[in-house]
């Protein structure tokens, strides 16, 4: 069946264009923007990885969500035909560690060194039960499955629309994830002033994935937690 056409069919091998399983792609190298930093350290742990930005477990979220069978087996028909990949480039965004700020940034003084300052961390309410996973699963659901399951009706299977919806979120969350990385105060600003009681509830905002970041503490100052770490390693 061509893409858009309007009526129902049968899947095969010859129809299928989607792929829904990040496991089945070495998607790290397809990254290309974000915070990327391949260089291997010393300790072999990396301060960066690789975000799905529409992620797998919002897009899983779709199991729970089907009412019967024939509505999972018209959604699941749909994506099948839609020529979408999660692991694509434009999906792909490279996100610092909180290690990248906590022993990085805490082993020098030179400010010009403290990057990435445009992206949050990893690490930080991603998947917290109001995070950001939680934010596109809710966002999915609105845009993709009830979509979908409302023009069930009508036997209605466009697949370049369903696209656009795919395509629609990668450039939406992309957005949101550049525009909380850079929240007042600023990272500049925000990690040497943490322990500060004027910043008590503000510093970690640009390091937060989420819409709404989760108060937290500080930790401990850089130089001892910097001497902790090293005697983890």
């Amino acid at each position: 069946m061509a893409e858009g056409e309007s009526e129902h069919f049968t899947k095969s091998d010859e129809n299928h264009a989607s792929n829904l399983d990040k496991k089945k792609s070495d998607y790290a190298s397809a990254c290309n923007t974000g915070y990327i930093n391949r260089r291997p350290y010393k300790d072999k742990r990396h301060r960066f990885e690789v975000h799905h930005i529409l992620c797998e477990h919002s897009i899983e979220t779709r199991f729970g969500y089907y009412k019967d069978d024939p509505t999972r087996d018209y959604i699941e028909d749909c994506i099948w035909i839609t020529d979408w990949d999660i692991n694509n480039a434009n999906n792909l965004i490279g996100l610092p560690r909180n290690r990248r700020f906590r022993v990085d940034w805490a082993s020098t003084s030179d400010t010009s060194r403290w990057t990435p300052l445009d992206v949050p961390s990893h690490q930080v309410d991603h998947n917290t039960s109001d995070g950001y996973t939680k934010e596109v699963s809710k966002w999915l659901q609105k845009n993709l499955w009830d979509t979908l399951s409302a023009a069930k009706k009508q036997h209605a299977v466009d697949a370049a629309k369903i696209k656009r919806q795919f395509v629609k979120g990668e450039k939406h969350f992309r957005e949101e994830l550049e525009e909380r990385g850079t929240r007042e105060p600023g990272k500049l600003v925000a990690w040497p002033n943490r322990f500060k009681e004027e910043y008590e509830k503000t510093w970690y905002h640009p390091f937060s994935m989420g819409k709404k970041p989760r108060h937290r503490h500080p930790g401990a100052p850089g130089k001892v937690a910097t001497g902790l770490f090293a005697k983890l390693r």
